[in-house]
């Protein structure tokens, strides 16, 4: 399916509209203001903060004049706003002019591709001869076809479009007057009818013009046919050869899908020189067939795309440059005012096609970076250096160890990314002890003597003793651990709490305090009877008494006597 392009509704409606200016201007040459006054039309009714997927209201359309001055957008005032407020508007100030010039790039490739679409190569010498050359790949017996006598109605029809499409309009206006549905699907079925018929309404003589018209238009195409099939020398005025430059994916990536079909070999095509529209410079287009096998199909320039870009398209272009001088790629050279496009800023149909755009001059640096999606910036090297960078470069994201003495050395250089060697960056590590002092030495106070660590320990006392004379040593961060005293088990005495005696109580020492015990969810009132907290009588499960049964418990208290105890 077809990219539908990303303007769409009222949007497509008004920029269909300035096509024909724009063909006017890239006839007169002023390619450049025109694209400038479309430019500021399209944003008086699409403003810059209008997202392309909505449209306006047709009464904002309506009410827009494109003689009224436009409105400046000033960058914010640092003096007259908060810190956090200018930083905010700021960053939408930036955004807009990032969107701003987004946008009039996609305005600028847009009328170039329709230009280019309706006024290029269509059926001419380069499409009949891609359809000689794909006939004698599969049936090398037949010929090319030539151009054929249209007829005079067909002629005619091309200068009456818009009477033909008010015939058209106007009988469907009758049709849906007499309750009457016209199918969409026959339109074009309708409109050649009322083409036709409108013809047979000429006049005699109107139809032998026509007829006239339409031998003579034969006559040319047929002069041109026999001259380009003669072998005749194409055009080299830069605005064609741009244009043929152009044509390479749409006429060349079919023979190569017929060469692929018809051998069962993968094939690429590499082409490059200097390219009118990019102002001379060099340019290489690449067009791959034939994909891996698996899952993840993948042409040559997708599968092997590091290699690829860090090999082959560096040696190609070190060919290119002993190929073209500085003066025959300027002579080549064509203005922006012609309107035509460079491959990079075109986008194509075809998904095997690649474009790179080679630097001036023969320079010695590796480093490479990426412009466009489509578009891949390579700096070309000459020989001495590509063949240094075959020998030494590594096209994968993960430098790999050699087998040399300098494999160790790397697994301690730190992590590379990129083509080019690691860097040996010093690293910064904690300062070692010197060797004439231990590593324990060095942590032990000088007031404690080392030989109290390693002090014969043989009873309880002398363990205590040891310990404690040890208290401010510090335990060493590096080095081999230290053993500690051991006393066997036959030395080491059990110790028993001693039991409390009379001669201890009398004399005021506290007796062990004794384990706290959970407090009952019960309690009991003067008289021994069980209450809650609350001083209800409860039972033995903590249930509490009605006072209808408390009969049946008994115990109860005579009132009105003071100290009654319960009966």
């Amino acid at each position: 399916m077809p990219n539908p392009g990303i303007f769409k509704g009222a949007c497509k409606e008004f920029l269909l509209a300035q096509k024909g200016i724009y063909a006017d201007a890239v006839k007169n040459g002023h390619v450049a203001e025109t694209l400038m006054a479309i430019q500021r039309r399209y944003f008086k009714r699409f403003p810059v903060e209008m997202p392309l997927n909505q449209d306006p209201t047709p009464e904002a359309l309506a009410a827009v004049n494109d003689n009224d001055p436009d409105e400046d957008v000033a960058e914010p005032d640092r003096d007259l706003l908060s810190e956090d407020e200018y930083n905010m508007q700021m960053a939408a100030f930036k955004a807009r002019q990032t969107v701003l010039i987004v946008r009039k790039g996609q305005l600028r490739r847009w009328f170039a591709y329709q230009y280019a679409r309706e006024n290029g190569p269509k059926m001419n010498s380069n499409v009949t001869l891609l359809a000689g050359l794909l006939q004698r790949i599969y049936n090398p017996t037949k010929e090319s076809q030539r151009p054929r006598l249209k007829a005079p109605v067909n002629v005619w029809r091309k200068s009456q479009r818009e009477a033909i499409d008010r015939a058209y309009e106007n009988e469907i206006a009758r049709a849906k007057e007499q309750g009457e549905t016209r199918a969409k699907a026959n339109k074009a079925a309708d409109r050649d009818r009322i083409a036709r018929t409108m013809f047979q309404a000429l006049s005699i003589q109107e139809q032998a013009q026509w007829k006239k018209a339409a031998q003579e238009e034969h006559d040319a195409a047929m002069e041109k046919f026999k001259a380009e099939s003669s072998g005749a020398p194409p055009s080299t005025d830069p605005r064609d050869c741009q244009r043929s430059i152009q044509s390479l994916p749409q006429i060349l990536q079919p023979i190569l899908d017929a060469i692929c079909a018809a051998t069962g070999w993968k094939a690429t095509l590499i082409a490059g020189g200097p390219e009118p529209a990019r102002g001379g410079h060099l340019s290489v287009i690449s067009l791959h067939s034939g994909l891996t096998s698996g899952d993840v199909k993948m042409n040559f320039g997708q599968a092997e795309r590091v290699g690829y870009k860090k090999h082959i398209i560096p040696i190609f272009g070190s060919f290119l440059h002993k190929c073209y001088s500085k003066e025959e790629c300027q002579s080549r050279s064509l203005p922006e005012e012609e309107g035509l496009l460079p491959m990079a800023d075109l986008q194509f149909d075809e998904a095997n096609a690649t474009v790179h755009a080679l630097a001036d001059g023969n320079q010695n640096s590796e480093a490479s970076g990426t412009g466009a999606v489509v578009a891949e910036e390579l700096v070309s090297a000459p020989s001495q250096s590509v063949a240094v960078d075959c020998a030494n470069g590594n096209p994968f994201p993960v430098d790999l160890v050699s087998d040399t003495d300098e494999g160790d050395i790397r697994d301690n250089e730190p992590y590379s990314r990129g083509p080019s060697p690691a860097l040996s960056l010093p690293v910064s590590r904690p300062p070692s002890p010197s060797p004439q002092q231990p590593p324990s030495a060095a942590q032990v106070p000088s007031e404690q003597p080392s030989s109290a660590l390693n002090a014969p320990v043989d009873s309880p006392s002398s363990l205590t003793a040891a310990a404690s004379s040890a208290k401010g040593v510090t335990k060493a961060k590096k080095g081999k651990k230290k053993a500690k005293p051991t006393v066997s088990k036959v030395d080491r005495p059990k110790r028993k709490a001693p039991a409390a005696t009379a001669d201890s109580a009398s004399a005021g020492v506290a007796p062990p305090p004794k384990k706290k015990t959970k407090h009952s969810w019960h309690y009991e009132d003067e008289f021994g009877r069980l209450v809650d907290k609350e001083g209800r009588r409860i039972d033995a499960k903590g249930n509490i008494i009605p006072p209808e049964r408390l009969d049946a418990f008994g115990n109860e208290i005579v009132t009105g006597v003071e100290g009654s105890a319960p009966v």
